[in-house]
């Protein structure tokens, strides 16, 4: 027994040292791509609408009582945060130990860097996949204060994974915790990583011109501070890139004479630049005063207090879930419509909204879908008149005063395609 108990002992403390050295992983290989991967657009997946199953037919059009914009968020990945995490392997499965209890993370989620060549640093490569934004807390919890936020496709370094659904993370300068419902992880990310990475040109230099053509004899169009992120198109420039350029574009042949033209084609010069895009045109700028790197968005981070306003905006607005829907009504606890419900939610706060939907979608600051956080109000319209009114509480859910049958209650925030998007805090 007591050999037994010594084995036992020794097990643990060879786990407790385990735990105490953080894994980490790296991959410095460069990733091998034809110039028309780098010439393909990569937007930022703003999310298409999703229509749900919810039935809209007996949803209230409210008219009474007056019958009314991460850092880019993109960084080098080479930039991208590394953390400190402990990890004992155990017949391919990580152990995560924190005070939330333990969770066991199968083969498929730890970081294996199978071809991933992207000079990524991290421990468990995350990537979110969320319709807008997902909220990043200062702790675990729906209800606690908002720290920053990550975008669809951003990705983070993932430090802890606890039983209750959430993470720790960090992810550029944004660090806290985030919901796993909206986290891929491991191989997942990779492979959403080697298709969403995208090669910029680094600016190294003030003042970096922006020429029209690859040569110091053409126009610019502007130019680029140090540490810009340029949009490569091209990193390797050839004679049939650039004639296919001149000969659409009539412009830029006058720009330089044939002599000209005919010493700027020949390889040893064109060597010298790469092509960028530059407010939808094709530009060059001279290799000499950039480097070129792998990017992914990473987080972006809110101002503490203002946040803290947006998440105690949506808890109180919670606090009335279930009640009744009045036409015409505006009391949080017997009644109300829906522009008498946000009406109410903002003035406890402080805030005088207009009475009916059409006048509330005046009252604020116009935004795109993209930019919603938390507490902003998104506005309907039937009949070709606004006629409704929601309120965005993250992690791409609305709440509003519905109808009779279903009062106050959560929707996606895609249950029905909004005409307007309007911001009451200025933040």
């Amino acid at each position: 027994m007591k050999e037994k108990g010594k084995k036992l002992v020794c097990t643990v403390l060879a786990a407790v040292f385990l735990l105490g050295n953080p894994v980490k992983h790296s991959f410095a290989e460069e990733a091998v791509q034809t110039q028309e991967t780098y010439g393909k657009e990569w937007g930022e997946a703003e999310g298409e609408e999703i229509i749900s199953g919810e039935d809209l037919a007996g949803e209230t059009s409210e008219d009474a009582a007056g019958v009314a914009e991460a850092s880019k968020g993109a960084v080098g990945v080479t930039e991208v945060s590394e953390g400190a995490i402990g990890a004992a392997e155990v017949s391919g499965t990580a152990v995560r130990v924190s005070a939330l209890s333990a969770k066991i993370i199968t083969a498929d989620e730890k970081t294996t860097g199978k071809k991933l060549k992207l000079n990524l640093s991290y421990h468990i490569l995350g990537c979110v996949k969320v319709d807008s934004k997902l909220n990043v807390r200062k702790k675990p919890g729906t209800e606690e204060e908002i720290v920053g936020y990550l975008k669809n496709n951003t990705f983070c370094d993932v430090l802890e994974v606890y039983e209750n659904g959430w993470a720790k993370i960090k992810s550029g300068k944004v660090s806290g915790y985030i919901s796993t419902d909206y986290l891929l992880m491991g191989e997942k990310a990779e492979a959403a990583a080697l298709k969403k990475a995208k090669k910029y040109a680094i600016v190294k230099t003030s003042n970096l011109n922006i020429r029209a053509l690859p040569t110091v004899d053409a126009g610019t169009y502007g130019k680029f501070g140090k540490h810009a992120e340029a949009d490569l198109k091209l990193e390797t420039v050839t004679k049939a890139d650039v004639r296919k350029l001149l000969k659409r574009n009539k412009s830029l042949r006058r720009q330089i004479n044939r002599k000209e033209r005919k010493k700027m084609l020949k390889a040893s010069n064109l060597k010298d630049w790469v092509c960028i895009s530059y407010r939808g045109k094709r530009a060059f700028l001279s290799k000499d005063y950039v480097k070129i790197s792998y990017v992914v968005k990473t987080g972006n981070t809110e101002a503490g207090e203002k946040s803290s306003l947006r998440a105690k905006i949506v808890k109180y607005a919670k606090k009335f879930l279930g009640n009744r829907y009045v036409y015409g009504g505006s009391s949080l606890k017997h009644g109300t419509d829906c522009s008498g419900f946000v009406m109410r939610i903002y003035q406890h706060f402080g805030y005088h909204l207009s009475r009916s939907s059409s006048a509330q979608s005046r009252n604020g600051k116009a935004i795109s879908r993209s930019r919603l956080q938390p507490g902003d109000l998104l506005f309907y319209k039937k009949h070709g008149r606004i006629s409704h009114v929601t309120m965005y509480i993250g992690n791409g859910k609305v709440i509003h005063a519905s109808n009779e049958k279903n009062g106050i209650m959560i929707s996606r925030i895609g249950y029905r395609k909004a005409c307007k998007y309007v911001k009451i805090i200025k933040t």
